[in-house]
């Protein structure tokens, strides 16, 4: 267990290192939020994340859609709407971003509409 916290801190200076020489490319924001949240750094991760999608890309829907589900976990159902929304206007038939939809309906105890996006 020591050698993986060692490779992840190996990952997570690389990570940080290339969002601080292309703090513009959204690639690496979601492979650091996978890291921070294996590493049960969940809250950190989701700053990661919002940062990106509000200073970095607010179009990127793979950013979007990974801070949706952590804001659905979270029961935070209007942010989580939010942002996957930005899914569904870039890919009104994004199968994942429609699932989520659905449960964001059934967190909200919404039958018809979780029925909608099913």
């Amino acid at each position: 267990e020591e050698s993986q916290k060692g490779n992840y801190k190996k990952a997570e200076e690389a990570l940080e290192a290339a969002i601080a020489l292309n703090p513009d490319f959204d690639g690496p924001y979601s492979h650091l939020a996978d890291l921070l949240t294996k590493q049960g750094n969940k809250a950190k991760a989701q700053q990661v994340l919002e940062h990106c999608l509000e200073h970095v890309n607010p179009k990127g829907s793979e950013i979007a859609y990974s801070l949706g589900t952590t804001y659905l976990e979270n029961g935070e159902y209007d942010k989580a709407t939010r942002c996957i929304n930005v899914c569904l206007e870039i890919d009104d038939c994004d199968v994942d971003a429609m699932m989520a939809m659905a449960q964001i309906c059934a967190g909200r105890q919404d039958a018809a509409g979780e029925e909608a996006w099913l």
